[in-house]
């Protein structure tokens, strides 16, 4: 039991984990088999042959053996000692994920919506052609699907669309279900969210408007409102930005990347 756990508690790659668990079975037939030749045919062990025999076995399953080897130095020492072909692991592919400005006259909104063990939260903000924040917003909705969160975000931003007149809008968040349900005229949301869902549909037919999809990578700011949302039990408004995003929304306004990794 104990090399059970050691071998949980290591930070084993997959493929070794199963190559060590595989060996302590082993281990167990090797100590039962040379313990019947010694009892009843009187045939002493010898260990560098069971040692043999073990790595030959450890070697045979090795071609059928799950799991990939971490990429490092370590794992290519003990799997190269064992005598057994390592499986590396792919590397990772690395995407630049950018958040773009809005063509002039243009507003963008970027929303998220958060949702934990013990509550839920709406952010957004709106930026200019500049990068510059024209308005955020965050607020606790206590205990709601990460959905009902991303979905309420959304309700939020163009209820504030509407009322500071804005009506040339991208509207872009990270989830793709939102962005199909807005782009479905059939869609019909939570009944709670029922009539501001009817009022934002009719203050978008008499605007101008496109939405798109963004990894979050590139919704950080939004990201970032929602968690702070955590903490507000009701709607807080910025028409500037609070400093807790001014890194954020700075690295957005620069067009620099951020990097996911898939």
């Amino acid at each position: 039991m104990s090399l059970w756990l050691y071998a949980n508690k290591c930070d084993m790659s997959s493929q070794t984990f199963h190559l060590w668990i595989f060996g302590i079975q082993c281990c167990f037939y090797i100590i039962w088999k040379a313990r019947n030749q010694s009892i009843f045919h009187n045939v002493r062990p010898i260990i560098s042959k069971w040692l043999h025999y073990l790595k030959s076995r450890i070697h045979d399953i090795s071609s059928v053996a799950p799991g990939n080897m971490h990429n490092s130095v370590a794992d290519l020492a003990i799997l190269k000692s064992l005598g057994v072909p390592g499986h590396p692991c792919k590397a990772p592919k690395v995407l630049e994920v950018y958040w773009l400005p809005p063509p002039p006259g243009w507003i963008k909104l970027n929303t998220d919506g958060l949702s934990n063990s013990t509550t839920a939260a709406t952010g957004g903000v709106f930026r200019n052609s500049r990068g510059l924040v024209l308005g955020c917003f965050c607020m606790s909705i206590g205990q709601h699907t990460a959905f009902y969160a991303e979905m309420l975000a959304l309700i939020q931003g163009l209820t504030m669309a509407k009322k500071k007149g804005w009506t040339k809008l991208w509207i872009e968040l990270d989830s793709s279900s939102v962005i199909q349900c807005l782009l479905n005229s059939s869609y019909k949301p939570p009944w709670t969210l029922h009539s501001q869902w009817l009022t934002c549909k009719d203050f978008l037919s008499s605007s101008q408007f496109y939405a798109s999809h963004i990894y979050r990578e590139g919704n950080q700011v939004a990201d970032k409102l929602s968690n702070m949302g955590t903490s507000f039990p009701s709607f807080q408004w910025w028409h500037t930005q609070p400093q807790d995003i001014a890194s954020l929304s700075s690295h957005d306004a620069a067009l620099l990347p951020n990097y996911r990794f898939t």
